[in-house]
């Protein structure tokens, strides 16, 4: 029940940040303001996300080929370099970069909210960092 709590405090906590961030990306520029933080906000967290992945399920291929006690050969490192290049990170890249085309060009771009996106999405990496190192 109290662990329920706590989570919901941290969650409540990010929805908070979003939704500051939304809200002075709306003082901003009105609209375009929110536009441009919500995709800078997404695809932001989008792209970290994939790298989570992809960083993740290596260091678990990793760790089962070292349990093995086996030599790592040149091929597997290169294969495990290559495999940060999941489909979903260049899916993440992707949207990343069709996102900021369509703003720029359509003229709808506002360099002050997509910095506070961005900053969100960042703010938000940081206190889910935070609470890992105090939890574990």
């Amino acid at each position: 029940m109290i662990q329920n709590i706590e989570n919901m405090k941290k969650n409540s906590l990010f929805f908070c940040i979003f939704l500051f961030g939304g809200v002075f990306a709306f003082y901003l520029d009105q609209g375009l303001g929110v536009l441009n933080y919500s995709v800078a906000f997404f695809c932001f967290l989008c792209v970290f996300f994939s790298l989570f992945v992809a960083v993740n399920h290596e260091i678990r291929k990793v760790s089962t080929l070292e349990d093995k006690e086996t030599k790592i050969s040149l091929i597997d490192k290169v294969l495990m370099g290559f495999g940060f290049f999941s489909f979903f990170r260049i899916f993440s890249y992707f949207l990343l970069f069709v996102g900021l085309v369509v703003l720029l060009e359509s003229k709808l771009f506002c360099l002050y909210a997509y910095m506070v996106g961005i900053l969100s999405g960042l703010g938000v990496l940081i206190l889910k960092f935070v609470s890992q190192i105090q939890k574990g």
